[in-house]
């Protein structure tokens, strides 16, 4: 911990009060960014996007020069992976991934509903699998023709983000 304060406090970014326990203070407010929560994505089933921006998340500069956005998760289904409801997720747009990408998925037919989900192209099956983190939770299994017609990446999952409140 020491090590990593330290860092902080040789990049400019806190000054510390030596032999005190909360001497610490943010020095250079300039270098907090922020990008915009763009609405509420589901982790459970698909949910209309929500697109109505609210208070910008606070996060790195490297963060907001990727042009990312942040959405706040509702639902269960990526617990396995830590992303719990209210958390926020800060996806880089992009409409390609990998397999085990967790993405935002969005079914373009059913009036823009999306889900946040582990993406897996099952060339076997000749389908897509959208996986949640929750061993209690079915896959989505999306037939590979229907994918390519009716679904889109619409972004990947780059950074989690969780408020705690004040005690």
């Amino acid at each position: 911990m020491d090590y990593h304060l330290s860092m902080l406090e040789k990049k400019g970014l806190i000054d510390r009060e030596a032999k005190k326990s909360r001497g610490i203070k943010l020095k250079n407010q300039s270098q907090i960014y922020g990008i915009q929560v763009m609405g509420s994505i589901a982790a459970g089933e698909p949910l209309e996007i929500f697109s109505e921006p609210v208070e910008p998340l606070e996060v790195g500069r490297e963060l907001e020069q990727q042009g990312a956005y942040a959405l706040v998760v509702k639902g269960q289904s990526m617990i396995e992976d830590h992303i719990c409801d209210k958390d926020y997720v800060v996806i880089k747009p992009q409409a390609t991934c990998e397999n085990g990408d967790i993405v935002v998925a969005v079914h373009l037919q059913g009036n823009g509903r999306a889900t946040l989900k582990r993406f897996y192209q099952d060339k076997e099956h000749n389908r897509v699998r959208l996986q949640p983190a929750n061993s209690t939770m079915d896959p989505i299994f999306i037939p590979k023709s229907e994918w390519d017609q009716e679904w889109q990446v619409q972004g990947k999952v780059i950074a989690i983000f969780r408020k705690c409140r004040a005690a």
